[in-house]
């Protein structure tokens, strides 16, 4: 049994009474006693005297199991103080085991409910909560390394009420969880890093909250957009458009062709893509720039991603409608930090993935009320336990 085997590890602070004794265990409670040792009063430097004992404790130790003793008391001879000793696994007025905390938390990192955890330990929902939210993730600052480079990212808590995550993409540290979404609240993580000096990269997001946000906190650190939520731009901007061409012509438009990639695309698709390009020319320069933008990130280096970027450019510029030239607008504004991709290709692939687990958290939890609950079980989720 693992709680005999917790036991017979502090074997020497504890006595197990009537050990084998079935009848002890059937609620799950387990009487011992203190072992006595020798106490030196914190202020006088003397020998402490035996006081009697203390009234009956409780104490969690896992799996439902509790231990049931007396603690002993002690007096100073001299100064009068009093002192009591509980098992060296126990803190102070403390209901639950120190350990047993730390098996707490390592079963909320498994894709688990909190009422299951609860359940599993014979303890309540709101005790486990308090556990939750006592938990302090620990980073070795030390072992990062010396260039590190940063992924910040953004995901839903509750419908547009977003959480901002921050990850060392090296070697895929999640440095923490940041709510609520607002550009001082990022500022102040980036701020009180202890690494902020190292930081050499940082990749995030079309969002100028975040790109200003490290060009004042972290100056020295490049700025790479990812490149997944360029080509999402370019994709949203086509939808926008054929939403409008639907609204005028009415007529149904098929999606599929125009977000599939150009070269997958079969015979009978690239055929009917040129035939709603010819019927709806309205489409066709939204097709044409997002084609280019895929292709810039294809590109072999730096410099010829920048021609086909500054091509696509142009060409939005060319065509007299509003809506692209606004988006070309925006690629001019952040050329820069996209062509900053091809210098190391760092992305923020890992923060995406990760957004697999977030989901499948919230969803064996029934969603979240509290939004610092749900930072913190996250945190034990994506932490070093």
């Amino acid at each position: 049994m693992k709680i005999k085997q917790i036991l017979e590890y502090f074997k020497e602070n504890l006595n197990i009474l009537d050990e084998g004794n079935e009848a002890l265990t059937q609620d799950n409670v387990i009487k011992v006693t203190i072992r006595r040792k020798e106490v030196t009063c914190k202020d006088c430097g003397v020998k402490m005297q035996s006081h009697g004992l203390g009234r009956e404790r409780d104490v969690l130790i896992g799996e439902g199991y509790r231990i049931s003793y007396h603690p002993l008391r002690y007096i100073c001879p001299k100064c009068r103080k009093t002192y009591t000793l509980n098992p060296p696994f126990v803190e102070f007025k403390a209901r639950i085991a120190e350990f047993c905390k730390d098996e707490i938390i390592r079963d909320l990192r498994s894709r688990v409910s909190i009422n299951e955890v609860a359940k599993k330990h014979g303890i309540s929902h709101t005790t486990v909560t308090k556990i939750l939210r006592s938990y302090k993730n620990s980073i070795d600052w030390e072992n990062l390394g010396d260039e590190l480079k940063l992924g910040i990212d953004e995901h839903s808590f509750r419908g547009y009420d977003m959480v901002i995550s921050v990850r060392e993409l090296t070697t895929h540290t999640q440095l923490g969880f940041i709510y609520p979404d607002r550009k001082e609240t990022l500022k102040g993580f980036l701020r009180d890093l202890p690494v902020k000096d190292k930081i050499t990269e940082v990749t995030v997001d079309m969002k100028s909250s975040y790109i200003n946000s490290v060009k004042e906190e972290l100056p020295k650190a490049k700025i790479v957009l990812d490149h997944f939520h360029v080509i999402q731009d370019a994709n949203r901007e086509i939808s926008k458009a054929i939403e409008i061409e639907t609204s005028v012509s009415r007529s149904k438009l098929p999606r599929r062709v125009f977000f599939k990639d150009a070269e997958k695309l079969k015979d009978k698709e690239k055929e009917k893509l040129r035939k709603i390009l010819r019927e709806h020319p309205y489409i066709s320069p939204y097709y044409v720039i997002k084609e280019m933008i895929r292709k810039a990130y294809k590109a072999k280096d730096k410099e010829r991603a920048r021609e086909i970027l500054e091509l696509a450019i142009a060409y939005g510029r060319k065509t007299g409608d509003t809506d692209i030239e606004k988006w070309a607008d925006r690629l001019v504004k952040y050329e820069e930090y996209i062509l900053n991709y091809f210098d190391s290709r760092a992305t923020n692939a890992q923060l995406e993935g990760s957004n697999l687990v977030v989901k499948l958290i919230k969803r064996i939890s029934f969603g979240f009320r509290n939004p610092q609950n749900y930072i913190q079980r996250l945190s034990i989720a994506f932490g070093n336990i």
